[in-house]
């Protein structure tokens, strides 16, 4: 018998609400998230009434965009053409005068110009959105999470658009409060935009549009499923967060390209991500460190593709080795290796995604000696320690969410 919430019945058998019923919807039912004696929030949530957003037309749908890079730009800009409400949250305040002021012009695969409908008041964004789209970077879910939790009512849908264990992390502060509204919350396994900004912030070129996207939600499925598809052609429903979280060895790729590169980004040198560097033992490496993210899926109970099949899907075609598959990305994509240490897309696969391989290994106690050394060696040629990303509560939810 299911146990995730949109299995329709509880562990026990009770009925519970229909999927999009809110936060804690048929979640877990039964088995308290908190000490004996406490306020069990899952029980108060699921004697409210439920307000799910129903499957409709998404014209008629409000979003909001919460993030100020590329690829919030990119979403606003493609809803902007669809003729979709949607309006953007940038907490840079100097990024929201200055596209209140000056229209941004997009090029590439879609073309148009536009003064972007932004604001800087988490207040405002809230009061006038049915489903909140965010893109902001990993690290920054659980700040997103601070200003916008004010402000949340019930029927709320909030999508978290960059995997990277958000929606974990988003209910392990929001089931915190007890008056937490039955808001539903999801997350996506990878953005579905491709952009880049200029340095001025007012061009943006708009890059390849992904087909497909696999999504994890806890209530409102229907409403997810529905914006989802306005974005991609193909959407599917995944079993649990890890799916979606773990679901790239993209960052295993580029972590260790950057290692293997680590001088010529202290030299300030141009270098290709996925060609320099690359060796025949290197590439073994990598296939060597996936095999492991791979054992860490099998032991949460949830399957995940290899990188050999990731890099196919990538191409189009098979190709006979790893180092072949990658330098072809490479000259096709022009996939460039960052110029500092601190580069923000290194940061995050390290802190957010290699960080959490090596915490579910340590706490499920499976052997993942390479992804370990990887970690370490970047996190100590950076100068930091590494600090858990995932917690034992994790865990828990994650051996607990299953259909």
């Amino acid at each position: 018998m299911p146990c995730f919430p949109d299995g329709g019945t509880t562990r026990c058998g009770r009925e519970e609400p229909a999927p999009g019923a809110g936060l804690t919807a048929g979640l877990f039912s039964g088995i308290p998230l908190f000490p004996p004696g406490k306020d069990n929030i899952i029980k108060r949530q699921r004697r409210r009434q439920r307000f799910p957003l129903r499957r409709r037309n998404i014209e008629l749908m409000r979003m909001a965009v919460i993030g100020a890079g590329s690829t919030a730009l990119a979403c606003a800009a493609y809803f902007q053409v669809r003729g979709i409400s949607c309006r953007l949250y940038a907490r840079d305040t100097g990024k929201a005068e200055l596209w209140k002021h000056m229209p941004l012009t997009v090029s590439g695969e879609l073309e148009t110009s536009f003064y972007v409908p932004v604001s800087s008041s988490p207040e405002d964004i809230m009061r006038t959105s049915d489903c909140i789209l965010i893109f902001t970077g990993a690290e920054d879910y659980e700040s997103v999470i601070g200003e916008i939790r004010p402000y949340l009512r019930d029927s709320h849908h909030i999508l978290f658009m960059n995997g990277r264990w958000g929606l974990v992390r988003a209910l392990r502060l929001l089931l915190r409060d007890k008056d937490t509204p039955a808001v539903s919350v999801g997350e996506v396994s990878d953005m579905p935009f491709s952009a880049e900004l200029s340095a001025d912030r007012t061009h943006l070129v708009f890059g390849r549009k992904k087909e497909a996207l696999g999504y994890v939600s806890l209530g409102g499925e229907e409403g997810f499923a529905e914006v989802l598809h306005a974005l991609v052609s193909r959407v599917s429903r995944v079993s649990s967060p890890a799916a979606t979280s773990m679901a790239s060895a993209m960052p295993i790729i580029r972590t260790a390209g950057c290692l293997f590169n680590m001088t010529r980004i202290e030299n300030d040198r141009n270098f290709e991500l996925f060609r320099d560097g690359l060796t025949g033992r290197a590439a073994d490496f990598l296939e060597a460190c996936d095999r492991e993210r791979l054992e860490i899926a099998k032991a949460l109970g949830i399957g995940a593709a290899p990188l050999s099949a990731e890099l196919h899907a990538l191409l189009g075609d098979k190709t006979d080795s790893l180092s072949d598959a990658l330098r072809r990305i490479s000259e096709g994509e022009g996939k460039d290796g960052p110029r500092l240490l601190t580069a923000s897309f290194l940061s995050e696969d390290l802190h957010c995604a290699m960080t959490a391989l090596c915490d579910l290994a340590d706490m499920m106690h499976t052997e993942a000696p390479r992804l370990r050394t990887l970690t370490d060696m970047m996190y100590l040629y950076r100068g930091e320690k590494r600090e858990p990303w995932l917690t034992a509560k994790d865990l828990w939810i994650l051996k607990q969410w299953k259909r």
